[in-house]
């Protein structure tokens, strides 16, 4: 989250107080952030900072025998004694292995855990909670609004990374998140006629570039290529969460079948895209195998083209 406010990654993170006592938990927030964990010697932040404040109003006489105050510092005398008073003492690294599972939990767990949590807030808000009252307009304006569809299903807006300019690909990632959006889609796309002849510069290093400048945002690609089954564990292991392909770049029902557990294998959810020439009897065949097609999808649709009618 700190790398996608500021666009930077951080180089360690400085912990203090209770936490640092605990071998485990530094081990775990290494872990869980991906970047080193450092403890000062002095674990008590607030009270060096006092201390560090106090000593910048101070002045010694050449013997170090006695002390007088003077003005306030500027900041160039805090950042000095804080170098001679902040030491490190210990740096906890993370482990690859751990942080993976971790990166890995965030992404097929957290964020769709995330807005049902942000619903609840806003369900507790409209209730009346007053420990739950929004603290800023952005939070009351969030909270007041309720877009579902007549079915009662949330409705989804999902701005298309193929809208972004492709110079500033991560920027704009942030600029959705910023407005609002929790999903973001980006269409991989080959040319062939799987793809309505449409063609992207989008692929897997776009796809974790944006995925590591905006971890929040739910990564929804649709493969729209000849042979999605040689890209699914590159496009997986590059932030995806949901991977859409097209039936029409399988042999079969069968085959599609295959696909979609392939790609449930990498803890995506797998998305059948159904164009909208496909007969009855397939489209019908694929919605009677759902129990073998658990935690997938489908949605109709040709890619290539804008403006289509939504069906799901």
């Amino acid at each position: 989250a700190l790398a996608a406010a500021t666009g930077e990654t951080p180089r360690a993170l400085l912990m203090a107080g209770g936490a640092t006592r605990s071998a485990l938990w530094l081990q775990m927030h290494a872990d869980a952030t991906g970047i080193p964990v450092m403890v000062g010697e002095c674990p008590d932040a607030p009270l060096l900072g006092g201390a560090i404040l106090a000593m910048s109003h101070l002045s010694s006489d050449p013997n170090g025998d006695s002390f007088t105050t003077h003005a306030p510092p500027n900041l160039e005398i805090i950042r000095s004694v804080t170098r001679e008073m902040v030491r490190p003492a210990l740096r906890v690294e993370p482990r690859p292995s751990a942080a993976a599972a971790y990166d890995r939990l965030y992404r097929q767990r957290y964020v769709h855990i995330a807005p049902a949590l942000r619903r609840l807030r806003q369900m507790a808000y409209a209730s009346g909670d007053s420990e739950l009252q929004p603290e800023t307009q952005d939070e009351a304006e969030i909270a007041i609004s309720d877009a579902r569809l007549p079915s009662g299903r949330e409705a989804l807006v999902v701005p298309s990374l193929l809208a972004a300019d492709a110079g500033a690909l991560s920027a704009a990632a942030k600029d959705a998140q910023a407005a609002g959006a929790t999903w973001l889609h980006i269409d991989v796309a080959d040319g062939s006629a799987v793809a309505g002849h449409a063609i992207s510069s989008l692929g897997p290093a776009a796809i974790a570039a944006v995925h590591a400048s905006s971890p929040g945002l739910v990564l929804d690609v649709h493969m729209a290529v000849t042979n999605p089954r040689e890209h699914i564990r590159e496009i997986a292991t590059s932030g995806a969460s949901r991977i859409t392909f097209q039936f029409e770049a399988t042999a079969n029902v069968e085959d599609a079948i295959e696909l979609a557990r392939e790609i449930r294998e990498f803890h995506c959810l797998a998305v059948l895209s159904l164009p909208e020439k496909t007969s009855c009897t397939v489209a019908g065949s694929c919605s009677g195998r759902r129990v073998e097609l658990n935690r997938s999808r489908f949605r109709r649709g040709s890619p290539g083209w804008m403006f289509q009618e939504r069906r799901a």
